[in-house]
């Protein structure tokens, strides 16, 4: 049976699954600190929640979005329109995914999303200075911004308070430490190649060729 949280506002033409678990509320902090009021939780129109898949509290899930089984979207979390999040992939508290967006991996943090990207990596924190509390204040780092249009491969790595721009592409096993210009191919460690430089057939995907001022 579902369990449903108070708060909790699902539309009528929402499919959301018997094992499911809609509007919990965010982990205890550690050191008995309070735990933020994130609000009521909505799933909106057309919206599919599959099996044991945890939606938290304050959570909004855009219209004919699907979040497929084993998914766990933490408190605080706003989804667009017609996305899908599969893979069994995690997007933590407070983090923020466009429309028309597909997510496989983990999206950490506060993590912003422009629309239309497809992202498969881990998107994480730096972790600066491990020493400070787990859930002080202080200990609370910038996260990452992906913007429009942008691709992240499998197993590929952005760590930190990064920007992606708009029309790039991150192959699978990269890691990204510092802003990727737009239309931008980075491959291993912040090895960074405009689209127009590169000698794959990755260079003439409608992908790229859609990008503004393309000719």
């Amino acid at each position: 049976m579902t369990h449903i949280f108070p708060e909790t506002d699902i539309a009528s033409t929402a499919n959301v699954a018997e094992s499911a678990i809609i509007g919990k509320p965010y982990r205890p902090l550690l050191g008995g600190a309070a735990c933020p009021d994130f609000g009521a939780t909505y799933i909106r129109s057309g919206a599919s929640v599959g099996e044991y898949t945890i939606v938290g509290k304050g959570c909004e899930i855009g219209e004919d979005s699907i979040l497929d089984d084993f998914s766990r979207v933490e408190a605080g979390v706003r989804i667009g329109r017609r996305c899908l999040v599969l893979y069994g992939a995690q997007i933590c508290a407070s983090s923020v995914i466009g429309s028309d967006c597909i997510v496989g991996g983990f999206v950490g943090e506060r993590t912003t999303v422009g629309n239309h990207c497809r992202l498969f990596g881990q998107i994480v924190h730096k972790q600066d200075d491990p020493s400070l509390g787990w859930d002080e204040d202080s200990s609370e780092e910038l996260a990452a911004q992906i913007e429009e249009f942008c691709f992240v491969g499998f197993r590929a790595l952005l760590i930190g308070h990064v920007r992606v721009g708009p029309y790039a592409y991150v192959v699978a096993g990269a890691t990204v430490t510092k802003d990727v210009p737009q239309g931008t191919v980075v491959t291993e460690h912040n090895v960074h190649t405009p689209i127009e430089q590169w000698k794959g057939r990755l260079k003439e995907s409608p992908f790229f060729r859609a990008r503004p001022g393309h000719s």
